[in-house]
């Protein structure tokens, strides 16, 4: 019986230290802790210049969507008394892929550019706007979750703007609840600003998504809304 008893308690002991390290893997991958990397597999300088990154978007190269059922869409609002002509980009790049506990991990930039140009003429235009908006993904082939970061949008302008302001919003999961907004003044009439709003969650339940929306909010009144969202499956 004593024999019989402490094989019980061995198999129970190794069920348990089973079930807590699958527990661990699981949840470990959600919270960009670099710290526990293995083996880096990967790695490469990300893109971050505006005029590169438009490239790669108008050449179509997306590593996200082409290694993953992942699917990015993009929307820009523009209000039809605008003076304002929009285009809007989109981009993504695998930058790192690393082992972490029992699986890999691949680590990806997406990154959605618009440029805002004043198509008054002469001396009633304002000049034009360049904005760069990244969100970070990493993904494990075969799980569902995936997790999240944005770091935060980008401007470049020139012309004669005396400021604008910057508002990024982002969302999370299947409702249109806020889970994150900044607000930051620009002053112009040119420059290079980054509004830095960190923010990192997990998407993991159909149909879950993670979604960024930049506002944009010109000394005429216009307001400019891009807004990106990226859905696991």
């Amino acid at each position: 019986m004593l024999k019989k008893n402490s094989l019980i308690s061995f198999i129970a002991c190794i069920v348990l230290l089973f079930t807590q390290s699958t527990t661990a893997n699981a949840t470990s991958m959600n919270n960009f802790d670099t710290s526990i990397q293995n083996d880096i597999l990967f790695q490469t300088d990300e893109v971050k210049d505006f005029n590169e990154l438009l490239e790669m978007a108008q050449n179509g190269i997306n590593d996200l969507e082409a290694n993953s059922n992942a699917k990015i869409s993009v929307n820009c609002i523009v209000p039809y008394s605008g003076n304002y002509d929009v285009n809007t980009y989109v981009t993504s790049q695998k930058i790192k892929e690393y082992k972490k506990g029992n699986e890999v991990v691949e680590t990806y930039a997406v990154n959605v550019l618009s440029t805002y140009e004043d198509s008054r003429a002469g001396s009633q235009s304002k000049g034009s706007v360049k904005l760069t908006s990244t969100m970070y993904f990493d993904r494990v082939a075969g799980r569902s979750d995936i997790a999240f970061k944005y770091s935060g949008a980008s401007i470049t302008g020139s012309g004669s703007y005396t400021s604008l302001i910057m508002q990024s919003q982002v969302y999370t999961g299947w409702t249109t609840d806020t889970s994150y907004t900044a607000s930051q003044p620009f002053p112009f009439p040119s420059g290079v600003n980054t509004l830095t709003s960190p923010y990192t969650g997990t998407i993991s339940d159909y149909p879950a998504y993670a979604a960024v929306a930049d506002i944009l909010n010109f000394t005429d009144g216009t307001s400019i809304t891009t807004s990106v969202s990226v859905t696991p499956y």
